[in-house]
């Protein structure tokens, strides 16, 4: 089987239509089948394949009507409708709550929609992943996970293509445009983002916005909320998160760092950190040193550890990566 999870099915370059929902919003969307027998492609000898659609983290199986997906769902004004993958406007993911800020933005994470049109209530799927196979059940493990989709055409030859595939495959992180652009600066905001995501807390209640420069409705308050209320992120004297700055490799060195149980003292963390020719900050050094101990943070070229150095998208990924292996 194939396994296609969120991020990839965000990404397929399938051509969308608008489509009504209930009568009130608008969804740009593709018809599932099309993605499968169009886009993604169907061997040979296989023309109706054993579909699945899971939602969720148990991954609940919401969908395994093939009938359905082919020739369409009788809705409740009693015409056939063909199932729809539905995005946000512009392309970007729905989010499953409409009070969200993300739901008016249209740029926060959460899961697409299957819908079919109606004229009242509309019957709606949450998606996190499609199989796509061949077999009676086809129950979505990783290993089947189809890594080498042409996701971003700007990372086939990059130094971090693998991780950046993996944690895409995972869900974790998405490009824009076709593209990853994985040698520009991540900043402060979206790195955090994807830390609270990473370790699972994004579905914490609310907490509140303490920082003078981050609204309740920026994409990214309630995540950097999450992080500062549960002390992984802390802001500048004048109470400023400053979440559009470029975040520095020492930086996330200390978020990550602090989050390992290395325990490590002053002269051990001199010791781990000796071999780089250059210096780190005294507030960084013990939870950066922790993190370059747990190999998830590692070296540049010319003997240096460059801390002061932006971090880059693909960078970010790859110690994130390393993290989440860490666990």
């Amino acid at each position: 089987p194939m396994t296609f999870t969120l991020r990839q099915i965000e990404e397929l370059k399938a051509v969308r239509d608008i489509y009504t929902g209930d009568g009130v919003h608008e969804f740009e969307g593709v018809v599932l089948w099309d993605v499968i027998s169009q886009v993604v492609g169907l061997k040979d000898d296989v023309d109706v394949p054993s579909i699945r659609v899971f939602s969720g983290q148990n991954y609940n199986q919401i969908l395994r009507s093939n009938d359905q997906v082919v020739n369409g769902v009788l809705n409740s004004q009693g015409q056939v409708k063909d199932i729809i993958l539905a995005y946000a406007v512009d392309g970007y993911p729905l989010v499953a709550n409409e009070g969200d800020a993300g739901y008016s933005n249209n740029n926060a994470y959460g899961p697409l929609r299957l819908i079919i049109e109606e004229s009242k209530s509309m019957w709606v799927k949450w998606t996190d992943c499609i199989v796509v196979g061949t077999g009676d059940y086809e129950a979505p493990e990783m290993k089947d996970v189809k890594e080498d989709v042409d996701l971003f055409s700007d990372v086939s030859n990059h130094w971090a293509k693998d991780e950046i595939l993996t944690m895409s495959s995972m869900g974790y992180i998405n490009g824009s445009d076709g593209m990853f652009r994985p040698d520009v600066s991540i900043t402060r905001a979206e790195f955090v983002t994807l830390m609270v995501r990473v370790l699972g807390i994004d579905s914490l209640g609310d907490a509140s916005v303490s920082f003078t420069d981050i609204n309740e409705t920026d994409w990214y308050g309630k995540y950097v909320s999450i992080a500062a209320t549960n002390g992984i992120v802390k802001g500048y004297e004048n109470n400023e998160f400053k979440p559009d700055a470029p975040i520095t490799r020492e930086e996330i060195g200390s978020i990550i760092g602090s989050l390992l149980n290395e325990n490590l003292t002053g002269e051990q963390a001199d010791e781990i950190l000796e071999s780089y020719s250059d210096e780190i900050s005294n507030w960084a050094k013990i939870s950066v040193a922790s993190a370059v101990k747990s190999e998830i943070i590692k070296g540049l070229p010319n003997n240096i550890f460059g801390g002061k150095q932006n971090a880059t998208r693909a960078q970010a990924s790859v110690m994130l990566l390393r993290f989440l292996n860490n666990k």
